[in-house]
């Protein structure tokens, strides 16, 4: 009995850590943060790191699960990126999407998340509790891993 128990507990944690990704992965899938267009042309993912905010969680998830082709830029500024900040990235074929993550102290809902097309310059959010934006974009990279494979 001792011995089980252990056991059990492991269990019934890695299926609840497997299921709430799933609930997550549903979550992204259903508030579109993935542009439609994505994975259709030979693109270059833009992530978007900034010191203060969600970059780090954005380049862990990227160079672990991203099976696509990418580009870390960073940013210093903590506000919403300007034409300036492509500057290099001219191409707005190649480099059509980026992937940003800003976070608001002030907020309780205070982190967003998104990638944005900028041909069309939309994005859709996805707000989130700063403790589980990290998940979140985890979640976000495996779909759009999803979206590559089916295009």
């Amino acid at each position: 009995m001792k011995k089980i128990l252990p056991i059990a507990l492991i269990i019934i944690c890695t299926l609840g850590t497997v299921h709430a990704q799933k609930i997550t992965r549903e979550l992204v899938k259903s508030v579109k943060v993935i542009p439609e267009d994505f994975g259709k042309a030979n693109t270059t993912l833009v992530c978007i790191i900034r010191k203060h905010d969600g970059g780090k969680w954005i380049k862990k998830h990227i160079k672990k699960l991203y099976k696509g082709d990418y580009i870390f830029l960073e940013v210093k500024g903590d506000d919403y990126l300007e034409d300036d900040d492509f500057i290099n990235l001219s191409d707005k074929n190649k480099y059509r999407f980026f992937i940003d993550c800003l976070i608001d102290e002030d907020l309780k809902y205070g982190t967003f998340i998104y990638i944005e097309d900028r041909k069309t310059d939309n994005r859709n959010p996805f707000m989130s509790q700063k403790s589980s934006a990290n998940k979140i974009i985890e979640c976000i990279v495996l779909e759009l891993n999803e979206k590559i494979s089916k295009n």
